[in-house]
């Protein structure tokens, strides 16, 4: 396989650390972080996200959208936690980005590199209208909670209240509404479509 952009001054297979879900099925690429150096705090340490090739842990590329150092909070090394589609095609980077928020980035992976993948907006879905009544608590977040196939995925998105006490959430067909609501997402003939906006169930 040949080298890939996208990496300026790799740190060594010695340094870098497989994060909590981090390998590929099939065990080809995993996501690695720099762990910190013992006493540096986490805003001083190296918060650079990297895609490896497994056994060696060789470095393959940057994910210059991602950073391992959680908004000031926590460790890098768990900072980040990844979900993997069944197939290994696409890897979902969970990311702390303060006290209490995180965000994702969805990323297709190949042979000649990992790519961002750009999703489509809410509004996209007509149960999406609920937004309306809602508004962002102090710490909103969403994050990827499971595969549910090759080619689709649920995200769970947190920090939400109703911008005023009498909201009639039967009216958006979400009566259990309680600050959490769960998206759906498909890819359908090479795009990515918001297949659903709902309540999550009970775990």
């Amino acid at each position: 396989m040949a080298a890939w952009l996208g990496t300026s001054s790799p740190a060594s297979p010695q340094e870098l650390f497989i994060v909590e879900g981090g390998a590929s099925p099939g065990g080809k690429w995993a996501v690695a972080v720099v762990p910190q150096k013992a006493g540096e705090r986490v805003d001083d340490a190296d918060g650079t996200v990297y895609l490896v090739s497994l056994p060696g842990k060789t470095v393959l590329q940057e994910l210059r959208e991602a950073d391992s150092t959680g908004g000031t909070w926590g460790k890098t090394t768990e900072n980040i936690r990844c979900k993997w589609s069944p197939d290994g095609r696409f890897v979902a980077v969970n990311m702390r980005i303060g006290r209490m928020t995180n965000r994702y980035l969805l990323y297709q992976v190949t042979d000649t590199g990992a790519k961002p993948v750009d999703l489509p907006a809410r509004q996209t879905h007509p149960k999406s209208r609920i937004y309306e009544a809602l508004e962002y608590t102090a710490n909103p977040g969403e994050t990827v909670t499971a595969w549910t196939g090759p080619a689709s995925f649920t995200t769970e998105e947190y920090g939400l209240r109703p911008r005023r006490g009498d909201v009639d959430f039967p009216r958006y067909g979400m009566p259990e509404f309680d600050g959490v609501l769960e998206k759906r997402y498909r890819l359908e003939n090479g795009k990515w479509i918001l297949d659903d906006v709902r309540i999550p169930k009970p775990r």
